[in-house]
């Protein structure tokens, strides 16, 4: 699924990086301190509209919305027990807050609104590509390339981590809730550390070797057209428009 999310061919694909970075800070800035339902569910149906225009499969976005809404499931429940008068007796005893409930839709809508988003805008942008855009962007470069090294080498990472459970599971280990387990787990994270750190200086003295001089070279600069601009504006506008609505 990641990799038809990155090679479509849709509006949205050809968009420039830059551009939609811009719109999504801007979107996530002016949904997440509104206040009004009308105004998060219009922002809901916005990020549905720009996760349409990818025409990505609908499993790809409910692969990301699952985890989320899990967690907002439990917060909501927190917030409707627990938020103050006035409260409406649900079954026997347990009784909610209106006003809790009410503060958990609304950020269940802004919290999707969000994420829809993020997915639509920026999981269809390639890693290697969304670093080069955020250092386009003015970000720091040591933060871009800590970000494009954490790219790299986390199935680097992950393909160790699993070479240490096969090793665990064939002397037997089965993990079990006592201080055994909890000692067997502490030592696989300090193995895996250690061998990552190794790691890492093998791989600085093999940039260095290449001559390594702590940029990376661009062979194709992105060039923003008349579509990234009028996307750019008409975002920017919608997303000032919306924030005046939510804080209203």
């Amino acid at each position: 699924m990641l990799v038809e999310a990155l090679s479509g061919d849709s509006f949205i694909h050809r968009l420039d990086p830059r551009a939609r970075i811009v719109v999504t800070l801007l979107f996530a800035c002016a949904v997440a301190p509104a206040a009004q339902y009308d105004a998060s569910l219009f922002a809901l149906a916005t990020a549905l509209a720009f996760f349409a225009a990818t025409h990505l499969p609908v499993a790809v976005l409910l692969r990301r919305l699952l985890p989320l809404n899990g967690m907002l499931l439990v917060l909501g429940v927190l917030l409707a027990v627990a938020g103050e008068a006035p409260r409406v007796t649900v079954v026997g005893p347990l009784t909610i807050s209106e006003s809790g409930f009410g503060s958990s839709i609304l950020i269940a809508l802004k919290a999707n609104a969000i994420l829809i988003a993020i997915t639509a805008l920026l999981g269809t942008i390639e890693p290697v590509a969304l670093g080069h855009a955020l250092e386009a962007l003015r970000v720091p470069p040591k933060l871009t390339r800590l970000f494009l090294f954490t790219v790299r080498y986390l199935e680097v990472l992950r393909m160790e981590y699993s070479r240490l459970r096969r090793a665990m599971s064939v002397r037997a280990f089965s993990a079990r809730f006592n201080a055994h387990t909890l000692r067997a787990f502490g030592y696989l994270v300090g193995v895996l550390l250690v061998r990552a750190f190794d790691r890492a200086e093998r791989v600085q003295l093999a940039m260095k070797c290449r001559g390594f001089s702590g940029k990376y070279p661009v062979l194709h600069h992105a060039r923003a057209t008349g579509s990234d601009w009028l996307f750019g504006l008409a975002s920017a506008t919608a997303c000032v428009g919306l924030a005046w609505w939510g804080w209203q």
